[in-house]
C-alpha cells in the first residue's frame, strides 16, 4: 500500500480548470450519475476492467463507458503501471494479486480504437502509486536526474537487480528507451486538441518530512517551487530569507519570490557547473578544471560572511569533536551549504546560483566546499588519491567530522517511515544469506541435541554397565552363600520352615 502522503502525488499536480467537474471512476461504476463532466478520471482502474466488464475487451469498455460522462472537449485521464516497466524485472513481490498491465504500444492501440486520438503521457516514477517524480517527452530523464526515483519496497518483496542501475544502462544506449520500460504511465487523452500545458517536470519530495517537503514544477521557461504540504509554509518562507541574503552578500541568483512561491528562470540548455567541470577533465582540460573549481570555492569564501559565534553547527547537532579539530576551519553567520556545483550554472565566465533551501549558524565553509566535491560521483572517481583535499586546507580528520554532520542534518531533514522503504532492500543475496544462517543455527542445534544424545546414551551406558556389575556381584554373593558350610548345614532348618508355613496357608 502506498504512504497516505504520497498516493495523490500522480493527480494533485494536474491544471485542473477553475470550477471543473470531475467524475473518479475507481473499481466500481455502481450508482455514478448519468451526466457529463469535464474530466474523468481513472487511476488504476484500467487495470481491473475485468473485474467490470465481462466482454471480450473490458479495457476499451472501460474507456468508451468514460467517454460516455466526458464532455464534448472534456479529458481522461489515466494512470496505470506498465507490462514493460524495469521494476517487473528487478522485484518479485511474493503474495501480490496480479493486475492486467498493458505496455504503451497496446495502450496507443486502444485509445486511438476509442477515439481519442489526442494524447500526452507522462512517465511517473518510481510508479504512479508513489509517485516522486514526472518525466515527459519534453524532459526525459538523465543520469543525474534518474535519481530522483525513489523506489520504496514492500517487507515481502525481493529486489533482484536495482532499477536506477538498469535505467542509467538504458539511458546510457537510448534516452527515448526510457519511454518503452518507463514503470507507469499517466495519460491525458481527448477527443478534441489538447492544449499544450508547458509542463515538463514535476518532482516532489517525499523523502522529506511534512515540514520540508516541497513541490516543483518546470513549466514553460519557469522552475516553480510551492510548499508540498501545509506544514511546509515555513520552509518556502525559509528559502526567501535565503534569497534576500544571497542578494545582499553579492551572489548571482536565478530565484525569487513571489505570492508563497520560489521562482527560477529555466535554464534548459545550459549545464551545472559539475558537468562543466567534468566535461572539462573528460576533454583533457584538467588545470582548467581544477581553476575553475577554486574559482568557484574563493567566491564563496569571499562573499560569505565570517565570523566566529559561540555555538557552531557541530554543537547544533550534537557531534562530539575536540577544539583542535576545527581550530583551522573557517566559519560563516550565513551557513548556506548547498552553495555547491550542483546548484550552480557558469553563464559568461559568472556563477549563478538556484535552489538554496538550507541555511545554519556557525558553518565552515570548508564543509560547504567538501559537499560540493562529495555530490559529484564523477570528480570524486576522478580526484581520487590525488592532493584536492589537500589544496583546500581538508584532512581525512576533517573529513570524518564532516560525515558525521552530513549524516546527522540528513536525519533531521528525512521522513523515517519512508527512508525505511527505501533503504530496507532485501535481496536475493540477502535471501541467501540469511538461508546460510538459519542452516548454520539448525545444524548447531542438531549437534546440540546429537550431543545431548550421545551424552544420555553414555550415561545409560554407563549405569547399565554399574547395573550388570552389581548384579553378577550378587549372583557371586549367593553362589558363595550356596556353597558356604553353614548355608549347607542350615539347609534342614529352611526346609522345616518352609513346611510350616504351607500348613499355616
Amino acid at each position: 500500500m502506498p504512504n497516505d502522503k504520497i498516493k495523490e502525488n500522480i493527480i494533485k499536480w494536474y491544471p485542473f480548470t477553475p470550477d471543473a467537474t470531475i467524475l473518479k471512476i475507481e473499481k466500481s461504476i455502481d450508482g455514478i450519475e448519468e451526466k457529463q463532466f469535464d474530466y474523468v478520471t481513472l487511476i488504476g482502474t484500467l487495470e481491473y476492467a475485468h473485474k467490470l466488464f465481462d466482454g471480450l475487451n473490458p479495457e476499451q469498455q472501460l474507456i468508451e463507458y468514460a467517454k460516455q460522462h466526458l464532455k464534448e472537449d472534456g479529458k481522461i485521464l489515466i494512470a496505470i503501471d506498465n507490462e514493460m516497466g524495469i521494476k517487473n524485472f528487478c522485484e518479485v513481490e511474493r503474495g501480490k494479486k496480479e493486475n492486467h498491465k498493458l505496455t504503451r504500444k497496446k495502450i496507443e492501440n486502444l485509445l486511438k480504437k476509442c477515439g481519442l486520438n489526442y494524447y500526452k503521457f507522462y512517465y511517473p516514477l518510481p510508479n504512479y502509486e508513489t509517485t516522486n517524480v514526472v518525466f515527459t517527452d519534453e524532459f526525459l530523464p538523465n543520469q543525474e536526474t534518474i535519481t530522483r526515483n525513489i523506489s520504496l519496497h514492500e517487507e515481502d518483496s525481493i529486489v533482484i537487480n536495482v532499477e536506477n542501475e538498469m535505467f542509467l544502462n538504458i539511458l546510457a544506449e537510448d534516452r527515448n528507451l526510457f519511454k518503452i520500460f518507463a514503470n507507469s504511465y499517466f495519460i491525458e487523452c481527448s477527443t478534441k486538441e489538447l492544449k499544450d500545458n508547458q509542463i515538463q517536470l514535476i518532482s516532489y519530495s517525499n523523502m522529506r518530512k511534512p515540514e520540508y517537503e516541497i513541490k516543483t514544477i518546470i513549466q514553460g521557461d519557469k522552475v516553480y517551487k510551492t510548499e508540498g504540504t501545509k506544514q511546509a509554509k515555513e520552509h518556502i518562507e525559509n528559502i526567501k530569507r535565503n534569497i534576500d541574503i544571497l542578494n545582499e552578500l553579492g551572489f548571482n541568483i536565478l530565484d525569487y519570490y513571489e505570492e508563497n512561491t520560489i521562482i527560477s528562470q529555466y535554464q534548459k540548455n545550459r549545464e551545472s557547473v559539475d558537468h562543466v567541470i567534468i566535461n572539462k577533465i573528460k576533454n583533457g582540460e584538467k588545470e582548467e578544471a581544477v581553476q575553475l573549481m577554486m574559482t568557484f570555492f574563493q567566491e564563496i569564501k569571499d562573499k560569505l560572511i565570517t565570523a566566529k559565534s559561540e555555538k557552531n553547527i557541530f554543537d547544533t547537532y550534537q557531534i562530539q569533536y575536540e577544539p583542535s579539530q576545527i581550530e583551522n576551519f573557517t566559519f560563516t553567520k550565513y551557513g548556506l551549504w548547498d552553495l555547491i556545483f550542483q546548484n550552480a550554472f557558469y553563464i559568461d565566465n559568472k556563477f549563478f546560483f538556484y535552489d538554496q533551501e538550507w541555511m545554519d549558524e556557525g558553518v565552515p565553509i570548508e564543509y560547504i566546499w567538501y559537499r560540493s566535491i562529495m555530490y559529484t560521483r564523477e570528480l570524486m572517481e576522478i580526484f581520487e588519491g590525488e592532493s584536492m583535499w589537500q589544496k583546500l586546507g581538508i584532512t581525512e580528520e576533517n573529513i570524518q567530522l564532516f560525515k558525521q554532520l552530513d549524516n546527522k542534518i540528513q536525519e533531521k531533514i528525512r521522513d523515517a517511515e519512508i527512508w525505511e522503504k527505501h533503504k530496507d532492500i532485501k535481496t536475493i543475496n540477502d535471501i541467501k544469506i540469511q538461508l546460510e544462517k538459519e542452516k548454520e543455527t539448525m545444524l548447531e542445534e542438531f549437534k546440540k541435541l546429537l550431543n545431548e544424545k550421545d551424552a544420555r546414551i553414555a550415561f545409560l551406558e554407563k549405569n547399565m554397565e554399574e547395573t550388570v556389575k552389581i548384579l553378577k556381584d550378587k549372583e557371586k554373593i549367593i553362589e558363595n552363600m550356596e556353597n558356604s558350610l553353614s548355608w549347607k548345614v542350615t539347609k534342614p532348618l529352611r526346609n522345616i520352615r518352609k513346611k510350616g508355613e504351607k500348613n499355616e496357608n
